[in-house]
């Protein structure tokens, strides 16, 4: 769901995950505010990948705004499950946890 023109590392031949979620028709509304064909948001999936894509910078872009945003809207004990990426030093990527089981929410089993 990355708009084309984003550029993450380790992305380029990454597996994908399949994310449904279900929202009520008012929230639905709400977002589609957001979609602008001519700034490549056709529809509602697209603001969706937006967004996903901006919440991930924030992950692996420390200095990035969205980190900012992520630790007002998650606080900031998650950055404990994120470390310096030693390929990039602008980048951070998620930790091995020892012990880290992955909720079936996150990832279906078999996957």
């Amino acid at each position: 769901m990355r708009p084309s023109h984003q550029a993450s590392p380790g992305t380029a031949d990454a597996a994908e995950t399949t994310i449904s979620i279900r929202v009520n028709n008012e929230i639905a509304d709400r977002l589609r505010v957001l979609a602008n064909s001519d700034e490549g948001l056709p529809d509602l999936s697209a603001v969706m990948g937006k967004l996903i894509d901006h919440v991930q910078q924030g992950v692996y872009r420390p200095g990035a705004w969205e980190r900012d945003w992520l630790c007002q809207a998650f606080c900031d004990e998650w950055l404990e499950r994120v470390e310096p990426d030693p390929e990039s030093p602008y980048f951070d990527r998620p930790r091995a946890l020892p012990d880290q089981t992955t909720p079936a929410i996150d990832r279906e089993a078999g996957q």
